[in-house]
């Protein structure tokens, strides 16, 4: 048995704002052929679409797919790559024990993983490590934008006009 788990990259190039998945749908397409050269059947897909890495938000899909490990129906995860199947160092570690406990096998489109060995669990580390700083990064330069911008006098971020509001997001309709 395989497993597919597909999620959305957590660095803000890659966001989905609009919902398509066009983003996790080119990164299913890639980890299916991955899992075909593998001679691996996907037994499901686990979607966590747009999870910020920093927000701390609960991931449905996330839990759904530890479960299935835990109880025996997954034995290999396919992502796009290993910092984006995991969102802080905990959730690694937490991956890193059941591929210690279970055998359970990882493979990555961007490249090899194995968590079998002290190597490769050290440079699985290392990169959940770099997307966690980097992330951290993010969330003091946005914030940094927002106290610039309150301090010219300036509404801050993106996202969609409030109702009732216009363009500018200060003046009412």
């Amino acid at each position: 048995m395989t497993h597919e788990a597909t999620s959305s990259d957590p660095l803000p190039d890659h966001q989905d704002r609009g919902g398509a998945g066009l983003g996790v749908a080119r990164q299913e397409e890639d980890c299916r052929a991955l899992s075909a050269r593998k001679g691996w059947d996907v037994i499901a897909v686990h979607t966590d679409n747009d999870v910020s890495a920093y927000s701390g938000a609960p991931r449905p899909a996330w839990q759904d797919l530890m479960e299935d490990v835990r109880n025996g129906t997954v034995d290999a995860i396919v992502c796009w790559h290993a910092d984006w199947l995991t969102r802080s160092p905990r959730e690694l570690e937490d991956v890193i024990d059941l591929a210690d406990r279970y055998g359970l096998e990882l493979a990555t489109v961007s490249g090899e993983i194995d968590l079998a060995t002290p190597t490769g669990r050290m440079i699985t580390r290392m990169l959940g490590a770099a997307t966690r700083h980097e992330a951290e990064h993010k969330a003091e330069r946005q914030q940094r934008q927002r106290r610039q911008a309150a301090e010219a006098g300036r509404i801050a971020g993106g996202g969609k006009r409030p109702f009732g509001y216009e363009d500018d997001r200060t003046t009412v309709r």
